[in-house]
């Protein structure tokens, strides 16, 4: 599913690109641990007999 207009998206991937590869390397391992977090806190809300 997409619902974001090329051009916003063009607008996006400008501003990504426009970072160090450092800065994108370091928003890429941001976005994997914000996952884990709304991963881990859906299990909690789901079994919150469960110890993570």
């Amino acid at each position: 599913m997409n619902d974001t207009s090329d051009e916003v998206y063009q607008k996006q991937r400008k501003i990504v690109m426009s970072k160090s590869p450092e800065e994108r390397f370091e928003m890429g391992i941001q976005m994997m641990e914000d996952a884990r977090s709304l991963v881990e806190d859906g299990i909690r809300m789901s079994y919150p007999e469960i110890i993570l």
